[in-house]
């Protein structure tokens, strides 16, 4: 964390933030997110591609939800949901898992 100030303030940071003051953030980064990756899907002519990204961490499957667009010939992708919690790795669990969570987005 210092080392980021540093670099984008050019100064080091006198004091870091708390664990639990990082943990609250989450759910504010969380929103933020959504609501950026909302705001470039509906404003794109069309969606190019679609990909999930998995990974296991302490033995919880964790899944993501990327969406590229095609910008000036190049894929720019957007983050659209990250680190939905996974019951198991198999194909079914993660395309209800996305579709649940989009579902809920909705609402």
């Amino acid at each position: 964390m210092q080392t980021m100030s540093a670099y984008t303030t050019g100064a080091e940071a006198h004091e870091l933030p708390s664990v639990n003051f990082v943990r609250q953030c989450r759910t504010v980064l969380q929103i933020l997110n959504e609501s950026l990756a909302a705001l470039r899907l509906g404003r794109a002519e069309t969606w190019h591609q679609l990909f999930t990204d998995g990974t296991t961490r302490q033995q919880i499957a964790f899944q993501n939800l990327v969406i590229a667009l095609m910008e000036d010939g190049k894929l720019d992708p957007v983050i659209v949901l990250s680190c939905m919690i996974l019951e198991d790795e198999t194909s079914e669990t993660q395309v209800k898992c996305i579709v649940d969570m989009v579902r809920n987005m909705c609402e």
